[in-house]
């Protein structure tokens, strides 16, 4: 397994440990979720709606903290390169 997809070893649903291709597909979208909150149209968006008010979805804003780690933080591309 590769080293950035180490945080996902954990288990789900008490089946065991992810498959390697579940894996790199929570990665990508986590990822490409996280840069879309780099967009203020997005975040605006996602305001008129309501998301901001939602527990989970404050919840989950926070489990995504750890793209603020320098493992993972490298994977981001902000400016659309």
């Amino acid at each position: 397994m590769s080293g950035r997809y180490k945080r996902y070893t954990g288990f789900e649903d008490g089946e065991g440990p992810e498959p390697d291709d579940k894996q790199r597909l929570r990665f990508q979208v986590e990822l490409e979720f996280v840069q879309c909150l780099a967009n203020p149209n997005y975040l605006n968006f996602l305001a008129q709606r309501g998301y901001f008010k939602e527990q989970s979805f404050i919840n989950y804003l926070k489990y995504l903290l750890y793209w603020k780690e320098p493992d993972y933080a490298r994977y981001l591309n902000l400016f659309g390169f």
